[in-house]
């Protein structure tokens, strides 16, 4: 509180005596509207500690009322020198500024005042000059669009959210229905969320690199007070976090081919899959039904790539011809151990391939009785180049040369048939034919098995389940109880 005593209020125009009247009845009626605004001076002989920058009437008027006490809510302190700041508080107090001046007004002063100092000077709240701050952010569409009133169910609210929004949201924005019905200003921000927003604690991808972007909510707390809290942060850029979404989805994708796991891709969504997805056979939304989701990958028989849960793995049960759901059955143990033997014969052929295409692990040639046995074993039509070739060229190559040279030819078509993505497991003929080339080669074909074992040993707990699933010596098979029986119970 101040006493007006202490104020050195000296008018800088003529002012009709009358007028000041009036105003101390107005004043008298529906107190002061506009507060005064003072600065703090060093007191004079007069015992002035203030003096009036603004309100030199409704300081007179006040004193000729003979209220010399004025309440906080009825002055405000300035403690600047800047005439551009007193002039703009001056005319913002008096209410002279569009809504498209006092953003330039305050863009400018933003340059040499932060925006805790212009909440302070205008008394206003830090988040309020931000977000005026922040309208200068709307693009020239919405920026013309605020000042002809293009849309007159919009209001400044609403502009408020859309400048939140990087330039190319804002453009799907204008084409939107939502101008036209934007409801509410709390439920336009909502939905405007839904639509072009994604919070980033459901992301597929690591977030971390997110933290030092500017396009997200948690960047400016004052902007998105309500979104303070990091579970609640969401990208503002829909573009950037799709194609890191589909990145990390196509990575995936690949992980779970490479490793050869029994998980089906699954898309949630009707629409066709993103094109950065590539070619990915996936079951259709009305293919299967999902039975479990978000769980581990371990325990997963699907992976959703499109839709709702993206990026997640899931237990589906895939629907028959007639549209009904089947479960997969549970795999009994023997039914395990063989897959795995599987997957162990599939990495030892690897193992197997990759030895033979380093020439350092290359065996010695074997004698021609051999190579002849290999030819006939890889189909020796495939080697009718290389041998006609030595023979009507027996001149320029020495019988050892053509042999060698048949020999690696021999090798490499071997390694590259028993490559991943041409060797099938269960082709008894070509595990056979690799049997035979390592005993004529002399390669120790168990040691990748061995190896191969090592690396895909069998889970923890799978001898007890195996034990657990054989019936004891002499046991009879537990009759299936009749609903009679279960009724008796």
């Amino acid at each position: 509180m101040i006493n007006l005593n202490q104020v050195r209020c000296e008018m800088n125009r003529d002012v009709p005596e009358n007028y000041i009247k009036e105003l101390a009845q107005s004043i008298g009626n529906e107190g002061v509207l506009c507060p005064l605004l003072l600065r703090e001076i060093e007191q004079d002989a007069n015992g002035f500690c203030y003096e009036v920058l603004d309100g030199r009437c409704r300081c007179n008027a006040l004193m000729l009322l003979k209220r010399y006490e004025i309440d906080e809510n009825d002055y405000r302190i300035l403690d600047s020198n800047d005439p551009e700041l007193i002039s703009f508080i001056t005319n913002t107090v008096r209410q002279n500024l569009s809504l498209i001046e006092e953003i330039s007004h305050l863009a400018a002063l933003r340059e040499r005042y932060s925006p805790a100092e212009l909440a302070a000077f205008l008394g206003r709240t830090e988040k309020y000059i931000r977000i005026r701050l922040q309208l200068r952010n709307l693009i020239k569409k919405f920026s013309d669009a605020l000042n002809e009133d293009t849309f007159p169910a919009v209001k400044i609210g609403h502009y408020e959210v859309i400048s939140k929004y990087p330039a190319s949201v804002q453009e799907q924005i204008f084409t939107s229905w939502r101008l036209q019905q934007p409801g509410s200003i709390s439920n336009f921000e909502t939905n405007l969320a839904m639509d072009y927003s994604h919070l980033l604690v459901n992301a597929t991808f690591d977030i971390k690199e997110c933290e030092k972007c500017l396009e997200r909510t948690g960047a400016d707390p004052y902007l998105f007070e309500e979104m303070k809290d990091k579970k609640q942060d969401r990208c503002l850029n829909p573009k950037c976090y799709e194609l890191r979404r589909v990145a990390s989805i196509k990575n995936e994708l690949t992980e779970i081919k490479k490793e050869k796991l029994p998980i089906t891709p699954i898309t949630a969504n009707w629409r066709e899959l993103p094109t950065g997805l590539g070619k990915v056979d996936c079951l259709k939304r009305n293919e299967y039904d999902i039975v479990e989701t978000d769980i581990p990958k371990d325990q997963a028989n699907a992976y959703v790539v499109d839709g709702d849960g993206a990026g997640t793995y899931c237990r589906i049960a895939v629907k028959n011809g007639a549209g009904k759901a089947e479960l997969p059955k549970p795999k009994t143990m023997a039914e395990k151990r063989e897959e795995l033997n599987k997957k162990r014969i599939k990495l030892a052929l690897e193992k197997l391939s990759g030895y033979l295409e380093d020439e350092k692990h290359l065996p010695p040639r074997p004698s021609l009785e051999m190579l002849l046995t290999l030819a006939v074993l890889n189909g020796i039509d495939s080697y009718d180049t290389e041998l006609d070739e030595g023979i009507e060229n027996r001149n320029n190559y020495s019988i050892d040369e053509v042999m060698s040279a048949t020999w690696k030819a021999l090798v490499s078509d071997f390694s590259g048939r028993v490559e991943p993505a041409t060797y099938k497991v269960n082709d008894a003929e070509e595990l056979a034919a690799a049997l035979e080339v390592c005993d004529i080669c002399g390669i120790d074909w168990q040691k990748f098995v061995q190896e191969a074992a090592a690396e895909l040993p069998e889970p923890k707990g799978w001898s007890e389940k195996a034990t657990a699933e054989t019936p004891a010596a002499g046991a009879k098979p537990e009759a299936k109880k009749t609903k009679k029986a279960k009724a008796a119970k």
